[in-house]
């Protein structure tokens, strides 16, 4: 039996999943990394197998299970009608960052006394980064800030192999931490 066939099926069922599964109001990515099958340079053999692999985000938990149950539905019934047999391994990393709304406020208007509010962009809206902060947000409620370090000598975004992190920012963004740490420490005093 030929993999690939199946794996290129799968590909593009997996490319459903999103615009006919989930909640348009809804959000979610599904994005498929990358494919593997046979050997470079066999030309006349059929691969034993193919894998394919890559990720999930989502914002809410309820989305993410139906995502995972979905993929698994569709290896199992592709490979089924292919005469195969699929094998889904689904790793839960890390889950969706949700800031806390008041630390969130505060926050801003820390930011803002500093900077002034022509400076701070409150009204963010959520984006499918993936982020690990999420896993302290699992003990302790907090809330994330990002502090825009491109100018013109710093135009590469993150997660390039040209990124060069702008280190003038480093001063004013330490201010902002101590600021925001400061009062947060008075406040869970006179709590």
């Amino acid at each position: 039996m030929d993999p690939i066939p199946a794996l290129s099926e799968m590909y593009l069922a997996m490319q459903t999943i999103v615009s006919r599964k989930v909640d348009p109001l809804e959000s979610a990515v599904v994005s498929v990394c990358f494919m593997n099958a046979g050997t470079l340079g066999t030309y006349n053999v059929l691969p034993g197998e193919a894998v394919m692999g890559g990720t999930v985000r989502t914002f809410l938990p309820e989305v993410r299970d139906l995502v995972e149950n979905t993929i698994k539905r569709m290896a199992e019934g592709i490979a089924l009608a292919h005469g195969l047999k699929a094998e889904v391994t689904y790793e839960r990393l890390i889950s969706s960052v949700n800031n806390d709304e008041r630390l969130t406020k505060e926050g801003v208007r820390i930011a803002q006394d500093l900077l002034g509010k022509d400076k701070i962009y409150p009204d963010f809206k959520p984006f499918m980064s993936s982020e690990d902060f999420s896993v302290y947000q699992e003990k302790v409620p907090g809330t994330i800030c990002r502090i825009g370090i491109s100018d013109e000598n710093h135009t590469v975004p993150l997660h390039n192999p040209k990124f060069d992190f702008n280190d003038e920012v480093l001063a004013l963004a330490s201010t902002l931490f101590v600021k925001i740490a400061q009062e947060r420490l008075n406040a869970l005093s006179k709590e």
